[in-house]
């Protein structure tokens, strides 16, 4: 057979292209235009139960009775009266959507019980949930009926026990959530870099029991809009580790009521994260809130695609294809980030048409010079005013030869254009890959793109 002909072509073709995808639309510059609007509460899906989460249920009647999830994260407790039949009452885990939410959400059934006299939720918090930040800044809030968080009024905190207790006369999705914040509540950046701060409320506090109990607004990084600070609340001492104003060893940082800048050191602390604080005070309550901000010499992401192509026409078939990567930044422009990969692909089988598939095959992942062409990572930040919050990759493999049977006679041909895969530079921008968190990159990925099927999954985190 004549395989050099319709392969070796097949395999130029692709990687001319690989290299091309990222020497185009990779461009940068500008920012977005901000919304000067005032933002409003906002409304949230309904969250979906855990499965793999076990639920908990009892019949409680008139004369009352406690029921705690498996984990004692929520204990409900229903006094005598409160009833006046036996009822089967469930605590089931859901994906929490909750404004400032933490953990997991919770669904009490039946949905909609309304009782006689109110019942008691005792939430279970851990520092970690805290991450620092004072344990006044804890509340919690149930979803309305029309898809909004409310506020639960009058919580009662115990630091001792670190639990938060609220009642409520009916059922519905709860959560316990945050007030105040910081947001970004974590960030990774480099040394010497800046990070923009701002506090937030999720929930504007409510400084009477009596006042009508606040609908959460959108409060994380995630959203289009924060939250603004209380405009009654006063912010000051904008802190790193706990030192007004931070130093040049932890870093400084310099703030204007709820919006401050964190810059950091020239060499990595070596307390790492940093903290970087303020206080705020409302009414009668202050609480402190923070930030947890990273500092790295090198923005770099850690892990793994796996694939599997189908080159139309070419007849060559990757089988579940493995690549463990490290992406390296080599270029910030701000809106627009690159990063060349490092790493290796594992392949179940590799096939050629008219050739003895080969199993098991590894080879390393093609190094990019910086700059160069070659397979490259994307990253464009929040600010960037065409493609804000997406990405895209090409990975291919080296040089390696790899060695096929075909018709009993040998045939080899380079890894290079058969290990190869690209996500999201043959789409339309739109429809690049979007992302949340620029810590953690992930997604899935279906599409015919220069003559190769793919089907991908990845996940990318930042130390």
């Amino acid at each position: 057979m004549n395989t050099d002909d319709s392969v070796m072509a097949r395999l130029g073709l692709i990687a001319t292209l690989l290299i091309a995808a990222f020497l185009n639309g990779c461009g940068g510059g500008g920012g977005a235009a901000q919304d000067s609007s005032p933002p409003s509460p906002s409304l949230t899906a309904i969250g979906v139960i855990d499965n793999n989460e076990i639920g908990s249920g009892a019949t409680i009647g008139a004369g009352g009775g406690t029921l705690s999830t498996v984990d004692n994260k929520l204990t409900l407790t229903i006094p005598a009266g409160a009833l006046a039949a036996n009822t089967q009452i469930n605590i089931k885990r859901i994906t929490n959507k909750a404004h400032g939410g933490i953990g997991g959400g919770f669904r009490l059934e039946p949905d909609g019980l309304t009782f006689n006299v109110p019942v008691t939720l005792t939430f279970a918090y851990t520092d970690n949930n805290l991450a620092f930040n004072d344990p006044e800044v804890l509340g919690a809030a149930f979803q309305t009926s029309d898809g909004y968080w409310q506020w639960l009024s009058a919580p009662v905190l115990d630091i001792a026990s670190h639990t938060l207790t609220v009642t409520t006369t009916h059922f519905t999705d709860f959560s316990l959530v945050k007030g105040f914040q910081i947001q970004p509540a974590s960030k990774t950046i480099r040394t010497n870099e800046s990070a923009a701060l701002n506090i937030v409320y999720c929930y504007q506090p409510a400084l009477g029991d009596n006042d009508l109990q606040p609908l959460g607004y959108a409060c994380d990084t995630s959203d289009d809009q924060l939250a603004p600070l209380l405009p009654t609340a006063v912010v000051s001492d904008w802190s790193v580790n706990g030192i007004i104003g931070g130093n040049s060893s932890i870093g400084t940082v310099s703030g204007s009521s709820s919006a401050a800048t964190y810059t950091a050191p020239g060499t990595v602390p070596n307390s790492n994260p940093v903290a970087v604080s303020a206080q705020v005070a409302y009414g009668s309550v202050a609480v402190t809130v923070v930030a947890n901000i990273t500092v790295v010499d090198t923005m770099s992401y850690t892990g793994s695609v796996l694939y599997s192509s189908d080159m139309a026409g070419g007849g060559i078939v990757v089988t579940h294809a493995l690549a463990d990567v490290t992406w390296t930044q080599f270029e910030d422009l701000g809106d627009v980030r690159s990063y060349v990969p490092t790493g290796s692909i594992t392949a179940d089988s590799v096939s050629i048409a008219g050739c003895d598939p080969l199993n098991n095959v590894t080879v390393p992942i093609k190094a990019t010079v910086p700059h160069g062409p070659g397979p490259t990572m994307v990253v464009y930040t929040a600010s960037n005013s065409a493609y804000a919050k997406r990405h895209m990759f090409a990975l291919a493999a080296d040089e390696t030869p790899l060695t096929f049977t075909c018709g009993g006679s040998p045939y080899t041909v380079p890894a290079s254009g058969i290990f190869a895969i690209v996500v999201g530079s043959c789409s339309t921008p739109d429809a690049y890959p979007a992302f949340t968190d620029e810590t953690h990159l992930a997604g899935t990925y279906n599409q015919q793109c220069y003559s190769m099927g793919v089907d991908a999954l990845w996940d990318f985190r930042m130390p």
